[in-house]
Formats: C-alpha cells, structure tokens, sequence
C-alpha cells in the first residue's frame, strides 16, 4: 500500500456527483486504474493529477493528493 489517503479526492468526486466512468471520460483515465490509485494500489502521475484537478475542480492537488495515511 501507498503512503497516501485519497479519501478526500473520492469525497470531492462524490460532491461533484461524479462515478468513475463519467471521470474517465472527462480526463482519459481508464476506469480500472483510476479505481487501483484511489484504493493506494499505483500512485498518480502528474498528468492524472492535473488531469483530475481539472475534472473535479480542485482547489489546490496538494489538499488531495498527498494526504500521508497515519
């Protein structure tokens, strides 16, 4: 497992009411991988992370990407 927690990006996407099909459309992103880095089993790259800054409207991607789990 990852360091991280990306409860917070999760919670962000249900706010905005997006699953993860209507985010693969939007960045690109395959479905399955987008499920694998959010469950901290592969991290994001750079491009993913602008990629969903962009999708969910995101304020700052250090709020949500690099959350260190405790």
């Amino acid at each position: 497992m990852r360091p991280y927690d990306y409860s917070k990006l999760k919670g962000r996407a249900r706010e905005k009411g997006m699953t993860l099909e209507k985010i693969q459309k939007s960045t690109g992103i395959p479905a399955r991988t987008l499920s694998d880095k959010w469950n901290g089993k592969r991290d994001f790259n750079q491009t993913e992370m602008l990629a969903l800054k962009k999708a969910l409207d995101l304020e700052s991607i250090d709020a949500y990407f690099f959350i260190v789990k405790l």
